[in-house]
Parts: structure tokens; C-alpha cells; sequence
């Protein structure tokens, strides 16, 4: 199933963990079909300069979505992503973090708590 992924932009603290941890926990309260789940993995990164980091915590949360061809409502599916989204950009919004969205590893736009946050579903479903 290919994921959907609202994750800090560039490497996360240990606070934007604690903070995403605690708005999965809270998104986990409503019925999901396809319930979130928290992300916190480290990557090693080639080193290039000196100014590079090592490594790169990804902090996030993502929901793991049917592909396209599988009979899944669209309906549920879009009701899905908005909650997910809506309830980052909240939180955006409240802990001045950035989040990027990722579909199937590839970025598809940003969540800043700010109103064009909204966008990123109707671009998801190509409905701008």
C-alpha cells in the first residue's frame, strides 16, 4: 500500500517528536479505515561538507492508503486525507513546525498551519 506521509521539513527535534507522537495519538481517536501511524526513523546521509548532517530524523505521521485500482470508496479515502492533513496543519499552526507531504516518496506540498493548507487535498485528488 503506498503511504502518505506528513513529515517535519529537514531533520526534526526531539520536541517535533513528542509533538507529532501526541497529535497521531490524538488523530488515533477517530475511526479510521486506514488508521495513521507515528513515523520516527533515523537515516544515514552521505556527508559531502562539512556543514552537512550525518544523519536525518524523519518525524511524522503517515497513513498507509489502497492503490488507486483496488475498490476502495473515494469518498473514505479523501475523508481520510483530510483528516490527516487537517489535523497537521493544526498543528503546524500551534508548534511552528513545517511539515512536508509525501506520496509514495515523492513531494506533493506543505502544511504551514496557514490556509493554503487545505490545497494539498484537492491536489492529492487533482481537483485545484
Amino acid at each position: 500500500m503506498p503511504l502518505l506521509l506528513v513529515c517535519v521539513e529537514g531533520s526534526a527535534s526531539q520536541e517535533d517528536a513528542l509533538a507529532c507522537r501526541a497529535e497521531c495519538e490524538a488523530l488515533t481517536t477517530q475511526a479510521w479505515t486506514y488508521p495513521p501511524e507515528f513515523v520516527d526513523q533515523v537515516d544515514e546521509v552521505p556527508v559531502f561538507g562539512p556543514d552537512d548532517l550525518p544523519t536525518l530524523r524523519t518525524v511524522g505521521v503517515c497513513v498507509a492508503l489502497p492503490e488507486a485500482e483496488q475498490t476502495a470508496a473515494e469518498a473514505d479515502v479523501r475523508h481520510h486525507v483530510a483528516a490527516l492533513v487537517q489535523g497537521m496543519s493544526q498543528l503546524a499552526k500551534r508548534a511552528g513546525i513545517e511539515f512536508a507531504v509525501e506520496y509514495r516518496e515523492e513531494q506533493i506540498g506543505f502544511l504551514d498551519g496557514g490556509p493554503a493548507d487545505a490545497r494539498v487535498v484537492d491536489s492529492f485528488f487533482g481537483s485545484t
